[in-house]
């Protein structure tokens, strides 16, 4: 019997959240509590998915008038 490999990307903690998106764990933790942030429950964990957290930031991204 064969093996496969699936290769999906790993969920990210709070840290690395906040060390991407360069803002406090606090901030997140606030974020997640308001429900302002995608976020998915593990038990008792809170995991983010790279790529909800990127089409979330795209969604929510204002441009800059100069």
């Amino acid at each position: 019997m064969q093996q496969q490999i699936i290769n999906e990307p790993a969920l990210w903690r709070y840290s690395d959240l906040a060390s991407y998106l360069r803002v406090s764990e606090h901030k997140l933790r606030r974020d997640v509590m308001n429900r302002t942030i995608p976020f998915i429950k593990c038990g008792r964990s809170v995991r983010f998915d790279p790529e909800k957290i990127k089409q979330w930031l795209n969604a929510n991204a204002t441009e800059v008038m100069q």
